[in-house]
């Protein structure tokens, strides 16, 4: 085969994992930024849930959570971890400290929560890597 041929070959089947990659994480984050409460999105909600549910079964305290405003009105959750670093919870994305965990850097709304959660503390005072 050509090389050009297969390079284009290359592209077309990109574009084709790109598009079903697209078509997945839309489904997958359909309505998760949707307000049922006028305040938290369904995957803050989500997010802050699986967040106590793994300090707790850690053994850690669950941390507090406190609703604040972006500069564009978007209501985030934040706290403090065991381990003294602040979290936060916007309606499409989570992080730790200077991490930036964005809606459109995972496929679905489970893949984005398991990244957040994989830096939490194992142990208080511990400090994930």
């Amino acid at each position: 085969m050509a090389p050009h041929i297969a390079a284009a070959m290359g592209i077309l089947s990109w574009l084709r994992r790109t598009k079903q990659w697209n078509a997945d994480h839309r489904a997958a984050w359909k309505g998760m930024s949707d307000s049922h409460d006028g305040k938290l999105s369904r995957f803050q909600e989500i997010a802050r849930d699986a967040l106590n549910a793994a300090c707790k079964s850690g053994g850690l305290p669950a941390p507090t959570h406190e609703l604040q405003l972006a500069g564009t009105q978007e209501p985030y959750l934040t706290g403090t971890l065991t381990d003294g670093r602040r979290y936060w919870i916007y309606t499409d994305g989570a992080g730790v400290e200077d991490q930036r965990l964005e809606e459109w850097d995972f496929r679905t709304p489970e893949e984005l929560i398991a990244a957040f959660l994989a830096d939490l503390p194992q142990t208080p005072g511990e400090r994930n890597a």
